[in-house]
C-alpha cells in the first residue's frame, strides 16, 4: 500500500465516521497542547483547523489536492 492509498483510506474513514474523527483530532490537539506546556497553543489550533479543513470536518467539502 502506497502513501496515496493510505490517504484515500483515511479520507474514506473520516467520511464514514466524522464525529469520531473530530473527537480524535480534538483529543490530539489537547494532548499536544499539554505536552508543549501551552507554549504553542495558537500554532496547534492553526494546524488542527487546517487539517479539519483538508478532511472536510469544518462543515465544508474537503479541499481537493
Amino acid at each position: 500500500m502506497n502513501f496515496g492509498e493510505i490517504i484515500n483510506e483515511a479520507e474514506s474513514l473520516v467520511k464514514q465516521h466524522p464525529d469520531q474523527a473530530k473527537a480524535g483530532l480534538d483529543k490530539a490537539e489537547e494532548l499536544l497542547d499539554q505536552q508543549t506546556g501551552g507554549q504553542h497553543t495558537d500554532q496547534i489550533k492553526q494546524g488542527m483547523s487546517f487539517l479539519e479543513g483538508k478532511l472536510g470536518l469544518d462543515g465544508q467539502a474537503p479541499a481537493q489536492q
